[in-house]
């Protein structure tokens, strides 16, 4: 039998809650302050019942890696609720984002699926930056999601593949993302 124990992670309002080349398992955690809540570098994050709070900046920053967040909450500061690129492969269910600022932020060729719960943004809910030939396209699928944002619910940027509950949004072509010869 396995006792599940709520646990909390503490930073101080200007450090960092780091991981670089890690494997997080994250079960019922509270992550408390820091610059970013929780920001994750080239790892792979699972997590069920976590919340992030307290963020000065970003609540969740992933720079590659992989991540699987369900049934948590995640609060950004003056930053997005979850921030992705460098070919972040994320998937989100059933959970709570809210931010000062863009609710989710995607570049990089990172990649997001989300289902169900709700993102909750002051500006814009879900921003696709602009595809970066050298990144390839970022990629979003949502379905279920309540959106509420002061701003545009999801802006696909240009080059990127956007699904939202079923609707193509923006479409990458073929040959995006792909250097020309000789660069």
């Amino acid at each position: 039998m396995v006792r599940k124990q709520h646990h909390a992670l503490a930073g101080k309002r200007d450090r960092q809650n780091f991981a670089v080349r890690a494997r997080l398992q994250l079960d019922r955690v509270t992550i408390e302050g820091g610059r970013d809540g929780l920001r994750a570098v080239a790892s792979e994050v699972k997590a069920s019942g976590t919340a992030v709070v307290g963020a000065k900046d970003d609540g969740l920053s992933m720079q590659g890696g992989q991540l699987s967040w369900i049934d948590g909450t995640v609060e950004g500061g003056k930053g997005a609720a979850l921030k992705a690129g460098l070919h972040a492969r994320c998937r989100v269910e059933k959970a709570g984002l809210r931010s000062g600022a863009n609710g989710i932020e995607l570049r990089q060729g990172a990649e997001l699926e989300l289902s169900g719960g709700s993102v909750e943004a002051k500006e814009g809910g879900i921003v696709v930056k602009d595809m970066q030939r050298i990144a390839g396209p970022s990629r979003l699928l949502v379905s279920g999601a309540r959106i509420e944002a002061a701003g545009e619910a999801v802006q696909p940027g240009k080059g990127n593949d956007v699904k939202v509950d079923g609707k193509a949004l923006g479409r990458a072509t073929k040959g995006e993302g792909e250097a020309e010869e000789g660069q």
